[in-house]
């Protein structure tokens, strides 16, 4: 490829046989497109011209001879597929490319720079490479089938947001993530965020296809109006500060239900106005880790093993609806005062409401519906109070 060090002009990778990335900067006005359709090369070049509809593989040069690192600067443009879309019976089609960074690459995406990855097209952080954000980083999905995959290292500097605009997701399918290797995969700076936002509970946003816990040195991290989804016997743990607002979290397929979303009683937790469906356990909190209490309001319970398992503290459940579960609500071990209030437990199979307590604990019932369900609730070492139910 013949690319100086610094790129400022077009550059276009569309035939086999240009089909590795070397090292460089994509500067001010600097475009680097993966099978745009029309000429292959520089603009003006006579490299040919990559094929209408069609998809191309662009690999980081081979590790053992080369650490590649790309750098998008301040106005350069990183393009991976075209937005030459065609309406067809099966969807849009369109100019494609999947990109690999492979292992020892490095994708740097700093404040003005820009990343697009276009429909059906695919940008993936192996095993071993990097990809890092700085504040002002731009990371476009364009369409619902653009893909972001992170099988390697996701680093969020200092004060910056990771949050992809448009419709497509990103992809968490990182390995070996336990307290050991955590530093090696989710790098994040003072004040580091990440924020994925939607218009809708059917705008999916996040797939989690390995076990990914989220570590309590990101700032935050924040779900509106998005869909998560999770692949089988899969959880997603979130330690730091967490909110979910009008979003849904399930599994990618319904008849074979992942996990679920882990808490750990964390401070600054905020769930409402969200759904949790065909989950193991839609919502676990062993709130013994931290300490804290949590309260999920105005939230939906459906076609779970058990919509909402909570350890150790006490919990407020308020304007919630559970319903189609075996179980609806499972409480143990809980200290102090917990409140359910103005909530509705319907259909569910087994227990609606199962509660073990400490010594001294109380559990609040008030304004709230248990119906249709096996047995209505289960209290044990607790003391219930319980007024305006029906």
């Amino acid at each position: 490829m013949p690319l100086a060090k610094v790129l400022q002009t077009s550059y276009n990778f569309g035939v086999p046989a240009q089909k590795y990335l070397h090292g460089l900067t994509v500067s001010a006005n600097g475009r680097l497109n993966v099978n745009k359709y029309g000429s292959v090369g520089f603009l003006g070049s006579s490299g040919g011209s990559s094929s209408y509809l069609s998809n191309f593989n662009l690999y980081t040069a081979n590790p053992a001879c080369e650490g590649v690192h790309v750098i998008i600067d301040n106005g350069g443009e990183f393009n991976a597929g075209d937005n030459n879309y065609v309406t067809t019976a099966s969807g849009v089609n369109n100019n494609k490319a999947q990109v690999f960074f492979r292992e020892s690459s490095i994708l740097e995406v700093k404040a003005g720079g820009v990343l697009n990855i276009r429909a059906n097209s695919r940008l993936l952080i192996e095993a071993g490479a990097e990809i890092i954000i700085h504040p002002g980083a731009i990371i476009n999905l364009e369409h619902e089938t653009a893909v972001l995959e992170l099988q390697g290292k996701l680093s969020i500097k200092q004060n910056a947001v990771f949050s992809p605009t448009g419709s497509g997701f990103v992809r968490f399918n990182q390995t070996g993530l336990s307290p050991a290797d955590w530093p090696d995969l989710l790098n994040y700076g003072a004040n580091a965020q990440m924020h994925f936002t939607g218009s809708g509970m059917n705008d999916k946003r996040v797939e989690v296809v390995m076990n990914t816990p989220i570590y309590d040195n990101l700032d935050s991290l924040i779900f509106t109006n998005c869909r998560v989804e999770m692949a089988e016997s899969v959880f997603f743990g979130i330690h730091g500060s967490v909110s979910s607002t009008g979003s849904y979290f399930t599994s990618v397929d319904s008849l074979r239900p992942a996990t679920g979303l882990r808490l750990y009683g964390q401070e600054y937790v905020t769930i409402d106005q969200s759904r949790f469906s065909y989950l193991n356990e839609a919502v676990r909190a062993n709130l013994l880790t931290y300490g804290n209490p949590l309260s999920i309001s105005n939230s939906e319970f459906d076609h779970n093993n058990t919509g909402f398992e909570v350890i150790g503290k006490n919990f407020t459940v308020s304007g919630c609806d559970f319903h189609d579960n075996p179980t609806g609500l499972l409480a143990e071990n809980i200290d102090g005062v917990s409140w359910i209030k103005n909530t509705d437990f319907l259909y569910n199979s087994g227990e609606a409401i199962k509660v073990f307590g400490q010594h001294g604990s109380l559990l609040k019932v008030s304004g709230s519906t248990v119906d249709n369900s096996n047995q209505g609730a289960l209290v044990e070492g607790t003391t219930l109070q319980a007024w305006c139910n029906s």
